[in-house]
């Protein structure tokens, strides 16, 4: 995998417009919040594959005003660090989910954190766990730690028996989350 560094975009940089315009439809948006704020840029070996708008709004507050990548799947996955902790921020897919899911899902792996260590969801200011976007809720968000984890490059059978048992604890709780709400015919 690539690394990926992330800098602050100097004021005689280029704008990576087109990025930007993937997030923000108007031009004049874009520029109004490059304006206002600070822009960060994502590289990779030289390029830029990634783009960010952060706005002071109010003191130790910034809104994250316009967020861009170059390549994304099923949901738009992000690293943030600060001097002390790693953070993934999860956007889901517009369209894709509803809240309702994204919560089951929320619950899901609040169930597996029981058994498994898992990443820790982190909530908002409200107490939730999901967050959704202020102007028509369109966005769907979610925040967790950040795990280091291991590339195993040369499984062994030891490897492939740790992870039937984990296959194997994954169903379990999968089918008693949504055996709780079963009525079976007797």
């Amino acid at each position: 995998m690539d690394s990926i560094q992330i800098r602050r975009l100097l004021s005689e940089e280029q704008l990576p417009m087109s990025l930007l315009l993937l997030a923000d439809l108007s031009k004049d948006m874009v520029e109004s919040h490059i304006h206002r704020g600070h822009c960060f840029v994502a590289e990779s070996n030289g390029e830029i594959v990634g783009v960010y708008v952060l706005i002071d709004t109010r003191p130790l507050t910034v809104e994250l005003v316009n967020v861009a990548v170059l390549h994304s799947g099923e949901n738009n996955t992000y690293m943030a660090e600060t001097e002390t902790a790693k953070y993934v921020l999860r956007r889901y897919r517009p369209s894709r989910f509803t809240l309702n899911q994204v919560r089951a899902e929320v619950a899901w792996i609040d169930g597996l954190s029981e058994f498994i260590k898992i990443p820790r969801l982190n909530k908002n200011r409200f107490g939730d766990p999901v967050s959704v976007s202020d102007d028509d809720h369109r966005y769907i968000y979610t925040v967790s730690e950040f795990i280091e984890g291991d590339l195993i490059r040369n499984p062994t059978e030891a490897d492939y028996y740790k992870l039937g048992r984990l296959m194997h604890a994954l169903h379990l709780n999968s089918d008693q989350r949504l055996c709780r709400s079963c009525t079976f015919a007797t």
